[in-house]
């Protein structure tokens, strides 16, 4: 019953309610506003249940992931040919492929109004790497350098 219930939210919230049949005004410059182009709406059905665990780095299955997806914002995303492309921030990797420079872009900010910070996502990390976190991604994290030697300290 949860799982039905929360595919109807999905799909209801993304129903576009009654059309106004208004004429548009002109722009600024004369020009009239175009009609959008494509689909309006977007319709998202599961076939199983999520288990209701939607903080993407707390997810561990794939129907989770698909509604974390649509509440969070990724840094970087894919194109479609599976290309990385900047969302929230530029990159650079560096040339011997050992660093990732994140450059967020200005004027981004939590729901309350905050500014978002690089302190804010390097927090995340450290979060996933203690011994205490429920996540799936301590391993992953782990790999980085000085990954496991700060796993180690919490251990100790």
């Amino acid at each position: 019953m949860t799982a039905l219930l929360a595919v109807a939210l999905v799909v209801a919230a993304c129903g576009g309610g009654q059309q106004s049949q208004q004429p548009q005004e002109p722009a600024e410059g004369g020009e009239t506003p175009q009609e959008p182009s494509g689909p309006t709406q977007v319709t998202i059905a599961q076939f199983t249940a999520p288990n209701q665990v939607f903080h993407p780095q707390l997810t561990q299955s794939a129907y989770d992931s698909d509604i974390a997806g649509l509440i969070f914002e990724p840094v970087l995303q894919f194109t479609e040919d599976l290309a990385f492309e900047p969302n929230l921030a530029e990159y650079e990797i560096s040339e011997d492929q050992l660093s990732v420079t994140f450059r967020f872009k200005e004027g981004l900010v939590w729901s309350d109004g905050t500014p978002l910070t690089s302190a804010d996502y390097a927090f995340t990390y450290l979060n996933q790497m203690h011994p205490e976190w429920p996540g799936p991604v301590q391993s992953i994290v782990a790999s980085l350098r000085g990954g496991q030697e700060l796993l180690n300290k919490y251990n100790e």
